[in-house]
């Protein structure tokens, strides 16, 4: 029956395009493309990526569109994840995929007239260069395809980096965004808002005339994770060195990442032994997750049965809250006891080492 229901609610929201009408008739060879007659969660992914890293424009009488990555950090992405999206959502096999000679990057290139018409006269993306971009009014509807259209954005221009706070390591989450089109980066941060995310209300604004918006903190971080989430693995694998080490060391890229998470090399040997102070109170909250994992709790018995002293459990459970990582169970509140419950997104933390790992290795081929 929820099923069903289900399926009614998605069947009503959603957003089909008009017809369109593309007129083909020039001399030559030309091949067709299957054009989306509905907005998907797979169709906003290439339009994020489009708004963060593609290109349109017009060559010889047909519509060229582009992408560009890192030759390393972004090749897994490509390959095996975006290239196949490209193929399922338009159906042509015919996509140039090639590197650029002496440079760390790589392209992707569709040449079709109707993909361009449909890009430009339905979506309403602009041709050439993207100052005055924006999220098209078609992906702003519905949460599942807004949270689709921000993971494609944040795939190729996103950036995810771990800061060092306090005197500790590289622990500080810092998730960014930045564009040329100031109209975008306002566009993105309502729409974060209204998803519930703690965004500045000022844009950094570089000299160059890029505009920079910045998420800090494991509250966010955590939102993100257990709502959105990241298919780049230039992303998870900093994502899963958060998660399995409490840090993130600078300046690796892709490759040297996953030697790290293999072991193939040793994070001493890359970072500085004075900054390799255990920071407690994440362990102190691994604890406690653990803990709810097989049950609610009352505060003193988590204390009691994790051999931790009730103001650690005590602290570690006022940040959990705050992540929305833990909930109070008010259903057994009596005596004026708290008990506490781990939330989905508790569970999500617990086993997010696990699935990114299972990832990794049957949909990007990493050996990890």
């Amino acid at each position: 029956m929820n099923s069903t229901l289900e399926n009614a609610a998605e069947e009503k929201n959603r957003i089909s395009f008009p017809t369109i009408q593309i007129d083909l008739k020039k001399k030559g060879r030309y091949h067709t493309v299957r054009l989306p007659k509905e907005v998907t969660e797979e169709l906003a992914e290439d339009v994020g990526m489009h708004i963060s890293d593609g290109y349109m424009g017009v060559n010889k009488g047909t519509s060229l569109i582009q992408y560009s990555g890192h030759a390393i950090d972004d090749f897994p992405y490509y390959t095996f994840r975006f290239v196949p999206l490209l193929k399922k959502l338009f159906g042509t096999s015919r996509i140039e995929y090639r590197g650029v000679k002496g440079e760390k990057s790589l392209n992707i290139t569709i040449r079709s007239k109707q993909l361009g018409f449909f890009k430009h006269k339905v979506l309403g993306l602009p041709e050439g260069k993207k100052r005055n971009i924006i999220i098209p009014n078609y992906f702003l509807k519905d949460l599942r395809i807004i949270r689709a259209v921000l993971r494609g954005l944040f795939d190729r221009d996103g950036s995810i980096t771990f800061k060092s706070k306090d005197g500790l390591a590289h622990t500080y989450p810092v998730m960014s965004y930045s564009s040329i089109s100031q109209e975008l980066m306002r566009q993105l941060q309502d729409l974060l808002r209204k998803l519930g995310f703690q965004v500045p209300n000022k844009l950094y604004d570089k000299k160059d005339g890029t505009f920079i918006l910045s998420m800090n903190g494991d509250t966010n971080y955590e939102k993100w994770m257990c709502t959105i989430g990241f298919n780049n693995p230039k992303h998870l694998t900093k994502v899963l060195l958060y998660e399995m080490l409490g840090m993130v060391p600078p300046n690796l890229d892709l490759v040297d990442r996953v030697k790290l998470v293999r072991g193939d090399i040793k994070l001493s040997t890359i970072y500085p032994v004075k900054n390799l102070r255990a920071n407690n109170n994440r362990i102190t909250e691994k604890k406690v997750l653990q803990q709810l994992a097989h049950g609610p709790n009352y505060i003193s018995e988590l204390g009691r049965l994790i051999q931790l002293e009730k103001y650690c459990a005590s602290k570690a459970l006022r940040r959990l809250l705050r992540m929305g990582l833990v909930e109070r169970d008010r259903a057994r509140n009596k005596f004026s006891k708290k008990y506490y419950g781990i939330t989905s997104w508790g569970v999500n933390k617990l086993h997010r080492v696990k699935r990114i790992i299972k990832r990794f290795r049957e949909e990007f081929n990493l050996a990890v």
